[in-house]
């Protein structure tokens, strides 16, 4: 798995309606009194979500599923603070996954967690263009 380039890869509009609630960014703007604070935020995510899809891989890669189940958790619980509830699905299936042991089914979430990235990587960066 090669997280490395998810912020590189723009998807075509393919699936892209369901990848990122707008409107749980403008609640998160409401909710801190500045959307800008939440395109912050936004931003902040977009640049560490390579760094932690790749945590989440390496940590399964070398046998550490706690590691990677506390990866996961984490960054499921900011998508969902973003909007973006398919990530935090996938994230959610790995936690739960290696929670009950099972590190194939936690590995193939790996996978669409990837994927899920590069079309996330590609929403956000097209909500922060000026």
């Amino acid at each position: 798995m090669d997280a490395h380039h998810i912020t590189a890869g723009v998807a075509d509009g393919v699936g892209r309606a369901s990848v990122l609630d707008r409107s749980m960014v403008d609640h998160l703007g409401e909710e801190l009194g500045s959307q800008q604070a939440a395109l912050e935020i936004c931003a902040l995510f977009l640049k560490m979500l390579p760094g932690r899809v790749q945590a989440i891989a390496d940590n399964l890669a070398a046998g550490r599923p706690e590691a990677a189940r506390i990866a996961a958790m984490s960054l499921g619980t900011t998508a969902a603070m973003i909007g973006a509830r398919r990530m935090e699905r996938h994230a959610g299936h790995i936690s739960v996954s290696l929670r009950g042991g099972a590190l194939a089914q936690a590995q193939d979430a790996a996978v669409h967690l990837v994927s899920e990235a590069v079309l996330l990587a590609g929403e956000l960066k097209q909500l922060l263009e000026p």
